[in-house]
C-alpha cells in the first residue's frame, strides 16, 4: 500500500480516537465543566458545527464531538483518492492506467463531478441524527464510535469524485 494514502488513512484513525476520548472524558466531567465549556465556545464559533449537530439528543458533547470530526472529511477524501490513482510503487494504479475508451474518459467527468456534488449535498443532509442502521443521534457510545462514519463515507465519495475527473487527464 502506497505510504501517501496509508498515512491519510491514519490519520482517520487518529483523528476518530481522540475525537472520542475527549467527547468520553467530557461526558464524565459533565455538561458544566470549564473543558466543557470551553470546547463549546469554541465549536459554536463554527455555525457548520451546530448545523451537524442539530438533531443530535447529545447537545454540547455532539457539538464538540462533530468538530473534532470534521478533518476526517478532507483525510478520507486524500486517501480515497491516492488509493484509486496511485499504486504501491508510487507510479499510476492498474485502474488509473487502464486505457479507457474517449467516451468512457468524457463521462468520466460529469459523472466524477455527480459524485463531488451528491457527497456535498448529503452533507448538509448531516444533522446528527440517526443515520440508516448507525444510532448516532441518541447513544454517546455510539455517536463516539460510529459518529465518524458519515464523514467517512463523505470524504471517500469526495475522493472517489476527483479520482473519476482525474482519469479524464490521463493517458
Amino acid at each position: 500500500m502506497n505510504f501517501f494514502y496509508r498515512k491519510w488513512w491514519i490519520v482517520v484513525a487518529i483523528n476518530v480516537v481522540v475525537a472520542g476520548a475527549v467527547v468520553g472524558v467530557c461526558y464524565s466531567l459533565g455538561p458544566e465543566s470549564k473543558p466543557v465549556a470551553l470546547l463549546t465556545g469554541i465549536a459554536r464559533q463554527f455555525p457548520w458545527v451546530t448545523h451537524l449537530s442539530g438533531k443530535s439528543q447529545m447537545g454540547v458533547f455532539g457539538e464538540i464531538y462533530y468538530m473534532m470530526t470534521l478533518p476526517v472529511v478532507p483525510a478520507s477524501a486524500l486517501a480515497f483518492y491516492r488509493s484509486m490513482i496511485h499504486s504501491a510503487d508510487g507510479g499510476y494504479s492498474e485502474w488509473a492506467s487502464d486505457t479507457f475508451k474517449p467516451a468512457q474518459r468524457v463521462a468520466a467527468v460529469p459523472l466524477g463531478l455527480i459524485v463531488v456534488a451528491f457527497a456535498i449535498a448529503a452533507s448538509f443532509g448531516m444533522e446528527g441524527q440517526n443515520v440508516r442502521y448507525l444510532r448516532i443521534g441518541d447513544s454517546m457510545l455510539a455517536m463516539s464510535t460510529q459518529g465518524w462514519m458519515p464523514f467517512c463515507a463523505v470524504g471517500s465519495a469526495i475522493g472517489f469524485g476527483v479520482a473519476l475527473i482525474r482519469k479524464f487527464f490521463l493517458d
